[in-house]
């Protein structure tokens, strides 16, 4: 299985959704938007569509949107060169972790985000050496500031795009304040809609407020099957930042900045789990672009003793069944 997907062949755009397709089989006759504390005023659109949509067809798109995320990851994954050597793993890998629990099954507002913040990431990595950096500097803090607005835990893009800014490109007032620029308007067009709303005031004393409430309540349920998945999936990243890092002076200085940022992106995304005021399984979703990097990397690597690499790979498909039985 490893060698398939290390090795850059087109048939694996049919074998990704197949693989999405096959673990989201579950939730065909269930798959509704959920009620999440943690939405946002934008998210309010989409949930207005996605009521009004039969479980199937929202199983469709779901199931659409996860493919097109996991194949999307890869060409960013290879069109800027993140990894040493083109494939197919972060895909594979992306499909695996993004539908590995049921609670993931659903019409969450996580699934468009991290479809945004996929553009966020493919516009600021272009802005290594790029003669007109302004019209992706400005696309990419307005998604970012879109994304924060549809879940609040994506607020971490906002910070995460500063300091990738300051790694990307020399310091330059004009393209500082471009940025700037393009994270206010979404805030602008959303207080304009609430001002004729009358709830202008209640929409900032609550987004500003889940900042300083940080009080917020576990609702995980810890069962062996999930005790034993985060478990692999923990032993996985570990082994695929050793690897980063033991390869890390190897690789080209464009791919060093770029894998520091998704490094500060991955720590950000752990702390964003406690800036809902409810902390569930969904809320780790936002670990799964980061994940899916570092974990292909230590698949990527493997070139001697390859049977270990692929029984562990089994091992985690095999829990992941678990979960979902």
């Amino acid at each position: 299985m490893i060698r398939f997907f290390k090795s850059p062949q087109p048939a694996s755009l049919i074998v990704i959704p197949a693989i999405v397709l096959i673990l989201w089989a579950q939730a065909f006759m269930n798959c509704f938007p959920v009620m999440e504390v943690s939405a946002q005023p934008v998210w309010k659109l989409f949930l207005f569509v996605f009521k009004s949509l039969p479980s199937g067809v929202n199983w469709l798109i779901m199931v659409a949107l996860v493919s097109y995320s996991a194949i999307y990851i890869n060409q960013i994954s290879n069109k800027h060169e993140v990894l040493y050597k083109n494939s197919y793993l972060p895909a594979f890998v992306y499909a695996l972790f993004i539908s590995s629990v049921p609670e993931f099954l659903t019409v969450h507002p996580i699934h468009i985000v991290n479809l945004i913040i996929l553009r966020v990431f493919d516009k600021s990595f272009s802005l290594i050496k790029n003669d007109s950096p302004v019209p992706s500097i400005f696309d990419s803090s307005f998604l970012a500031a879109l994304a924060a607005l549809i879940f609040f835990p994506a607020f971490i893009v906002i910070p995460v795009m500063i300091i990738a800014l300051s790694l990307l490109r020399p310091f330059n007032f004009r393209e500082w304040l471009i940025m700037f620029i393009g994270f206010s308007l979404p805030y602008f067009f959303v207080s304009v809609w609430m001002y004729w709303n009358h709830d202008l005031l209640y929409f900032w004393k609550d987004y500003l407020g889940r900042f300083v409430h940080l009080k917020p309540v576990s609702s995980i349920v810890f069962t062996p099957q999930l005790i034993t998945l985060s478990g692999l999936f923990g032993i996985w990243m570990f082994l695929g930042l050793v690897k980063l890092r033991m390869n890390y002076l190897k690789n080209v200085i464009r791919a060093r900045i770029i894998q520091q940022v998704l490094f500060l992106f991955f720590i950000f995304s752990v702390g964003s789990i406690f800036l809902g005021q409810n902390i569930s399984v969904v809320n780790f979703s936002l670990l799964a672009i980061p994940f899916s990097i570092f974990a292909a990397y230590y698949l990527l690597s493997a070139k001697k003793r390859i049977q270990f690499y692929e029984i562990f790979i089994w091992m985690v498909i095999a829990v992941i069944v678990w979960n979902h039985i």
